[in-house]
């Protein structure tokens, strides 16, 4: 390393208890996808927390997605008790990737939008509505 810039070599070598616990959870990993995951830090914890959320059986790529954009258990939780109801993972991708957290809804609910859809919502955010 030097200025800022350096050069490297690493060697990956896929943890086979991962693999395996991975394999449990229905999820085949190529080595390209291994490496993502490590890349990511797409732990089993993760995919536990992201199941016991109400994800149990996302794509290896929603699972990348999830992961990229930061939504885990507590804003998967924090989402559905502020909103309510079911929120597929679509919707989650599109309510995380605009920046639409419980506070927000909380506001866009005090002033007097109570009863919006998470399309609405993700529509008003995307309009910088409020």
């Amino acid at each position: 390393m030097a200025n800022g810039s350096g050069g490297g070599t690493f060697v990956f070598s896929p943890s086979s208890a991962y693999l395996s616990t991975m394999r449990a959870h229905g999820y085949a990993l190529s080595p390209r996808q291994q490496m993502t995951a490590a890349t990511l830090d797409i732990t089993t914890a993760f995919v536990d927390g992201i199941a016991a959320a109400g994800f149990a059986h996302l794509s290896f790529e929603k699972l990348v997605s999830f992961r990229a954009l930061g939504i885990d258990e507590t804003y998967i939780r924090s989402i559905r008790s502020t909103f309510g109801g079911s929120i597929d993972a679509e919707k989650m991708l599109s309510l995380k990737a605009l920046g639409i957290d419980s506070p927000y809804i909380k506001r866009v609910q005090a002033h007097g939008f109570s009863n919006l859809t998470v399309d609405q919502i993700i529509s008003l955010k995307a309009l910088n509505v409020i």
